[in-house]
């Protein structure tokens, strides 16, 4: 009965922690776009985070460097936070730290993903429109090929500090491999 309560514990805690990386990811996305909208003088006139997360700034005067920027920053201010938080990842930091560090990294390179594949769809004309990724390639003009190599480099800059260098991941594998021991007792 012990095990089982355990394994409700783990699994309550995981969907938690799920719920609470999108909500902090789509909130830091969201604060990208907002930044730089009020860096040029737009104004917010909604904010939603969670699923279906979107800003709307209005009046902003962007320019050609930060009409790209603002697309590009919904992604680049949650990686550079979270590269940050791996910089100062401890092995001796508590397993909810350890957990949260883990998921919110796996959140951050999975949604660096499109910046990979829609530039080859932007090639063929077939990128979604009003996507970000869609939008930065429109107002930057760079090659939709470098766009994709870039965020690959990125990923993999991530995924190899958080998971070679500082190894983000042991606390997850270990909760994994106690509750599987537990289970085939």
């Amino acid at each position: 009965m012990q095990e089982y309560n355990k394994r409700i514990k783990y699994a309550c805690f995981f969907i938690f922690l799920i719920l609470a990386v999108i909500i902090v990811y789509s909130f830091l996305h969201e604060m990208g776009h907002v930044l730089i909208g009020i860096i040029k003088g737009g104004k917010i006139t909604a904010f939603k985070v969670g699923i279906g997360a979107h800003v709307s700034i209005v009046g902003a005067n962007h320019s050609k460097i930060s009409l790209p920027l603002l697309n590009a920053f919904g992604a680049l201010l949650p990686y550079i936070i979270n590269f940050a938080l791996i910089l100062f990842y401890k092995e001796s930091m508590n397993d909810f730290i350890k957990l949260s560090n883990f998921f919110f990294t796996v959140a951050v390179a999975a949604s660096m993903i499109p910046w990979v594949i829609i530039p080859f769809l932007y090639i063929s004309n077939n990128a979604p429109a009003g996507d970000d990724v869609t939008k930065f390639l429109d107002s930057s003009k760079i090659s939709p090929l470098v766009v994709s190599l870039t965020a690959f480099l990125l990923i993999f800059m991530l995924l190899y500090i958080g998971l070679k260098v500082k190894r983000i991941h042991t606390a997850y594998i270990k909760i994994l491999k106690e509750l599987s021991k537990k289970s085939q007792q």
